[in-house]
C-alpha cells in the first residue's frame, strides 16, 4: 500500500524499484552495510484519491524473513496512541508517536488542504518525531500495531514538529481493496498461566478451546486479524 499522489498508474508502477532493510540496526548504530534492492516492478490492483492510497502487488517476492503488517478497520478514537513508520526526505528508516485528532476532509489537488470533518483522513498531531516529505505513502499504525492509514501530507517540521498531518484512513478505503487482503478470520487466545497467546484458523479448535478450558488457561480475545492464503 501506498500512496494515489505518489503512484497511480500502472506504467509507473510496472518500473517500480523497492528497497528493503533501508534501516539502522539500532539508534544511532552505523549506516546499513547492504540495502536489497528488488526490480521487476508490480500490478496496480487499485487505486484512488477519496483516501489517497494505490494498492500494489509486487511481481517479485520480498526479501527472506519479511513480515506482513496487520490492519483493522476499527474506529480510530480521538486522542489514541499511533505510530508512523516512515522514509523522510528518503532517509533511513525513522519511527513517529503522535495522537489523533479526529477526522478530516481534505482535497485530492497539490498543494491540499484539509478541514475537520468527517472525511477520508486521519488527522495525526506527533509528540514525537515528525513527518516530511518523502514520507508520503507511508503506514500509519494503532496501538495493537495494524495497519490504519498511508501518508497523505502535513504541515510538521523539526522546527514547528506540533502542527498537524493527514493519513487516508483504511477503513474507507477497505470496502475498495478488500478483494485483495486476508479472509480467514485468526481467532486468538490469552493465557494467564502461561502469560502467552495462541492463534487459531480452524472454528472447530476455537470451539473446543472455549468449551474445555476455563479462561485463566485460554480466554478467547476474538478475531486477531484477517489472513490470506497463498495457496
Amino acid at each position: 500500500m501506498t500512496a494515489y499522489h505518489c503512484i497511480s498508474t500502472q506504467e509507473a508502477v510496472s518500473n517500480l524499484i523497492t528497497y528493503w532493510n533501508f534501516q539502522k540496526s539500532s539508534c544511532y548504530g552505523p549506516n546499513p552495510g547492504t540495502v536489497t534492492q528488488r526490480t521487476g516492478g508490480a500490478e496496480l490492483l487499485s487505486t484512488g484519491s477519496s483516501t489517497d492510497y494505490s494498492l500494489l502487488r509486487l511481481y517479485q517476492n520480498p526479501p527472506s524473513g519479511t513480515g506482513l503488517a496487520g490492519w483493522t478497520t476499527a474506529p480510530v478514537d480521538y486522542g489514541s496512541e499511533v505510530v508512523g513508520i516512515h522514509h523522510p526526505q528518503g532517509d533511513l528508516k525513522k519511527i513517529s508517536f503522535g495522537t489523533a485528532q479526529g477526522f478530516w476532509d481534505c482535497t485530492s489537488g497539490d498543494p491540499f488542504t484539509c478541514y475537520s470533518g468527517d472525511g477520508g483522513y486521519i488527522a495525526i498531531r506527533w509528540y514525537s518525531g515528525v513527518t516530511e516529505s518523502g514520507s508520503s505513502g507511508s503506514a500509519l499504525f494503532d496501538d495493537q500495531g495494524h495497519v490504519i492509514g498511508t501518508f497523505r501530507g502535513g504541515s510538521s517540521s523539526c522546527q514547528e514538529p506540533y502542527l498537524l498531518n493527514f493519513y487516508g484512513r483504511f477503513d474507507r478505503t477497505y470496502p475498495l481493496v478488500k478483494q485483495w487482503l486476508g479472509s480467514i478470520p485468526v481467532f486468538r487466545f490469552w493465557s494467564d498461566t502461561q502469560q502467552a497467546h495462541f492463534y487459531t484458523i480452524d472454528e472447530e479448535e476455537k470451539e473446543y478451546v472455549i468449551a474445555t478450558y476455563p479462561d485463566n488457561v485460554w480466554r478467547y480475545e476474538g478475531i486477531a486479524f484477517y489472513a490470506y492464503s497463498v495457496r
